[in-house]
């Protein structure tokens, strides 16, 4: 997406609202409202975040993924084939 970084690093609030914007068709008011719900993701010294970040338990991310474990069972972010072909 042209207003967001390529690798996923350093994307500030406002490319976040851009991008909610632009690669989701999300209207204004609404962006404006959800992106500064990332603030907790941002680093001290840069204002930014990287998209790695959002998976820190308990801000965006929640335990509620039909192919991948909660929290509480370790990896939470890592792809579970086995429970993807389990909901299929």
């Amino acid at each position: 997406h042209p207003s967001s970084p390529r690798d996923g690093k350093n994307v500030s609030i406002a490319r976040a609202e851009a991008a909610l914007m632009t690669a989701l068709h999300m209207d204004g008011v609404l962006a404006h409202t959800l992106a500064p719900q990332l603030k907790p993701f941002r680093h001290t010294k840069t204002k930014t975040f990287d998209l790695a970040d959002m998976r820190r338990h308990g801000v965006v991310e929640r335990d509620v993924s039909f192919t991948r474990l909660d929290f509480r069972h370790g990896d939470n972010y890592t792809f579970q084939p086995a429970m993807f072909d389990t909901m299929l």
